[in-house]
This record gives C-alpha cells, structure tokens and sequence, in this order.
C-alpha cells in the first residue's frame, strides 16, 4: 500500500447524534451535521458547528426531551455472571448484524 493511498478517506454528508459528557451529566445533541468516514465511522463537525455545539453546552439550551439510561463500568463487568443467550440489551437491536 502506498503512503498516498493511506490517506484516502471516503466522507459522506450525514447527520449524527452527538454526545458531550459534563460534570457528569450526559448530554446528547441530535441532527448534528457531519461529514462521516465510511470506514471508520469517524465524524468530522466544520467550525461552525463545533462552535454552535459549544452555544448549546454554555447556554443550557432546553433539551427536547430527557431519557433515562443505564450505566456499566467495563471493568466490574464479569464474563461469569453474563447471560449467553437472551440478552436483553443484544435483544432489543443493538446488536450489529453481518456483513
């Protein structure tokens, strides 16, 4: 592989669902234009979204709505106690399917 064909990226126009995490708190912005790399689901936020991403986070704009969600630390996670089948969270579609 050449060192010019490692840095081909291929972009795309989405819009994606930011988070910020502040004194704690997790805080999700919806609709948050970007350009997304196809590969690597990287996001990329020109200038002036990143600057209107920071007016929302030091204005405390009103949410939209507020969600309730759950937290795990990685590390106290346990393969033991782990269900193999009939996982809920996997259950409700957050697994990623096949190719």
């Amino acid at each position: 592989m050449s060192e010019d064909s490692a840095w081909n990226e291929t972009l795309v126009e989405k819009t994606v669902t930011h988070h910020i995490e502040l004194d704690g708190r997790l805080l999700l912005i919806e609709n948050v234009p970007a350009r997304v790399n196809v590969e690597t689901d990287e996001k990329h936020f020109s200038p002036e979204t990143v600057e209107r991403l920071q007016q929302v986070v030091c204005e405390q704009c009103r949410p939209v709505r507020t969600i309730e969600t759950q937290v795990y630390e990685y590390a106290a996670l346990s393969l033991r106690n782990r269900p193999v089948v009939g996982n809920a969270f996997f259950d409700r579609g957050f697994r990623k399917e096949g190719p």
